[in-house]
């Protein structure tokens, strides 16, 4: 009996996007109140995992699109289909937030204008301040899915002039912007969509390198060092590892992470640091910190898988019933 062989792409990407949210997740909850300096310091580089996020979701979305042969006139479609897939798991965790601010912080509820507006994605525009220091990204994400569906005729045009020049006009207004939109972090997108460009359609490698050349410098000038070094070690990664086989049994506790990356990302600020605050009153063992934040990590994963199985899996499949190929 034959198997449809996975994509290999995939499951390297599936990886790093299990690695970057499990950096995520270990950076909060090291940073959980009542940690000390030490434990706060184990995990000061996870909040990096973002700008992997940005760099994966600059390469997969133009490739999901180039393989799905996308026209600007599935626009429509494209959005339904993105917006399917992350609102649903999003709008749980929402809810799941404001219902805990009311619980244990309720002189600090949210507006009902603020709540609407974070519904809508629209919380930066109307300068709220982000119920969930985890939001902010999601905002990020849905400005970038607008542009590329309105952009990505320029990324796929046979013309190398033309997209180099295109990635120039990007470059100068991340350059330009100091606001907290997609154009102050485009620089990361583009790093990713480079890539893309190089490894599915005509690029010559001199330009390929030397646009990511410039796009890192830029990002180390504008963001920090550190993002831009992560944005490249993303790269380099997506550019030559290749996960061929997800049977090997180190493959998939990683894959597993990947599947679950997204209600991961989303459920362990406020159901991780929660954990990790319960715990410290276990006798004994809630004195070790580490302790405390490794059952917070856990029980993160634990619920995000919850999550997955209960939210995010039927957002999946539901967005599958949009179909966006071409004819």
């Amino acid at each position: 009996m034959s198997t449809k062989q996975p994509d290999t792409k995939l499951l390297s990407i599936d990886i790093l996007r299990g690695i970057a949210a499990l950096a995520v997740c270990f950076f909060h909850l090291t940073g959980s109140t009542g940690l000390s300096k030490n434990t706060v310091a184990l995990g000061k580089y996870g909040f990096l995992g973002v700008e992997v996020f940005f760099v994966i979701s600059g390469f997969i979305i133009p490739y999901s699109m180039y393989k799905a042969k996308y026209q600007f006139s599935l626009f429509g479609r494209f959005l339904a289909k993105r917006l399917l897939r992350i609102h649903p798991p999003y709008l749980a965790t929402l809810l799941m937030t404001i219902l805990l601010i009311y619980l244990v912080r309720r002189p600090y509820m949210p507006s009902w204008p603020s709540m609407i507006s974070h519904v809508f994605y629209l919380d930066q525009l109307f300068h709220y301040e982000s119920i969930s220091p985890v939001f902010w990204t999601l905002v990020i994400e849905i400005q970038f899915y607008i542009f590329i569906g309105l952009c990505f005729f320029i990324i796929n045009n046979k013309s190398t002039a033309l997209f180099v020049g295109f990635i120039q006009i990007l470059l100068l207004i991340f350059y330009l912007n100091n606001w907290g939109n997609l154009f102050g972090w485009i620089g990361l997108f583009v790093l990713g969509m480079i890539l893309f460009r190089f490894k599915y359609l005509q690029l010559p490698k001199f330009v390929f390198w030397t646009l990511i050349f410039q796009c890192a410098l830029l990002i180390g000038y504008k963001i920090g060092i550190a993002e831009s070094i992560a944005g490249i070690l993303a790269v380099l990664y997506i550019n030559y590892i290749s996960i061929r086989s997800n049977d090997k049994a180190w493959v998939k506790p990683l894959l597993f992470l990947g599947t679950i990356s997204y209600s991961l990302y989303l459920i362990h600020w406020e159901l991780g640091r929660t954990v990790v605050a319960i715990v410290r009153h276990i006798p004994v063992l809630g004195g070790f910190e580490l302790f405390r934040v490794l059952i917070g990590v856990l029980s993160s994963i634990l619920l995000a898988f919850i999550g997955y199985r209960l939210i995010e899996k039927p957002a999946i499949q539901l967005s599958k019933t949009i179909p966006l190929k071409t004819k």
